[in-house]
C-alpha cells in the first residue's frame, strides 16, 4: 500500500466578525443550522477539496487522492465535472 506523504486537511477559517457566531454555536449546538451554514460557506475547505487540489497541482495521483479520501464518491463526482 502506497501512502501519500503531503498534508492534506480540512480547513475551517473563522474571520473576526464570525468568532462569536461560531462559539455561540458550539455552545448551543446549532452548528448546522442552515443560516449558520451559509454565513460560513466560504470558511471551509473539505477533504475531498484539499485533494483536489493536490491533483492539480500534481502533487499526488488519482489513486492516492481516492485512498485518501473520506467520501470517494463526492471526489469522483467533483472530478467528473471539472473534466478530470
Amino acid at each position: 500500500v502506497q501512502t501519500c506523504a503531503l498534508p492534506i486537511c480540512e480547513i475551517f477559517i473563522v474571520k473576526p466578525k464570525q468568532r462569536e457566531t461560531l462559539r455561540t454555536s458550539l455552545l448551543e449546538g446549532s452548528l448546522y443550522r442552515t443560516d449558520f451554514a451559509a454565513e460560513f460557506k466560504d470558511s471551509y475547505q473539505s477533504l475531498n477539496q484539499s485533494l483536489i487540489q493536490k491533483l492539480i497541482r500534481r502533487k499526488i495521483d488519482v489513486p492516492s487522492a481516492f485512498e485518501a479520501s473520506d467520501d470517494p464518491d463526492s471526489l469522483d463526482a467533483t472530478l467528473k465535472k471539472m473534466g478530470l
